[in-house]
């Protein structure tokens, strides 16, 4: 293979797991932020739906009006975090119903501290798999990225084993004719 045509396989090569490398590196990148929303949008429902609970509770006149923001920030953390999730994933639903079940809990305004706790351990615990699956997916790259280096690599070595092969022959032969050139000066000799 020719030098020059050995060059552009490599330069391409190297481009190509460049390319690669920097598309993966802000898919992470968006992934981490989507990872840091979920968390804070999560503990933030969290923190208000108890607020709201507790407005509640305390409010038996039903005169707070801080009630009426509360509710409604609660309700409008639960569609974000609803937006984010991927309905197709068996965690994201069973996240989703979770969160619903957290709003109609703050909503009825008769649940007990107990109720309230063991709903949001529940939200807690299915947000950190979650959360969980998402940093395992940043750690190690998406699948097809690993994919497309793996074969860019496979190429590379190969377009370079392809091009040393001619000059492997020509060491054989050379070594091979020089063998045979002193076995026949040696018989020669005697």
């Amino acid at each position: 293979m020719d030098s020059t045509i050995l060059a552009g396989v490599i330069g391409a090569g190297g481009a190509t797991i460049g390319v690669v490398i920097a598309k993966d590196t802000k898919i992470s990148e968006f992934r981490q932020q989507w990872v840091d929303g979920l968390r804070a949008e999560v503990s933030e429902l969290i923190s208000v739906a108890i607020a709201v609970l507790e407005a509640r509770v305390l409010d038996k006149e039903k005169k707070d009006t801080r009630i009426y923001e509360l509710t409604a920030k609660a309700n409008m953390l639960a569609y974000r975090i609803r937006l984010r999730m991927d309905l197709r994933k068996k965690l994201a639903q069973t996240l989703i119903k979770e969160i619903n079940e957290l709003i109609e809990i703050t909503d009825s305004g008769t649940a007990s501290q107990k109720e309230l706790g063991t709903c949001t351990l529940r939200v807690t615990f299915t947000t950190s798999q979650l959360l969980d699956d998402a940093w395992r997916k940043v750690k190690r790259g998406e699948l097809r990225f690993q994919a497309v280096l793996l074969l860019a690599g496979l190429a590379l070595i190969s377009s370079i084993v392809w091009s040393l092969h001619p000059h492997w022959l020509h060491l054989a032969q050379s070594s091979k004719e020089s063998s045979h050139a002193c076995t026949v000066t040696v018989q020669a000799n005697h």
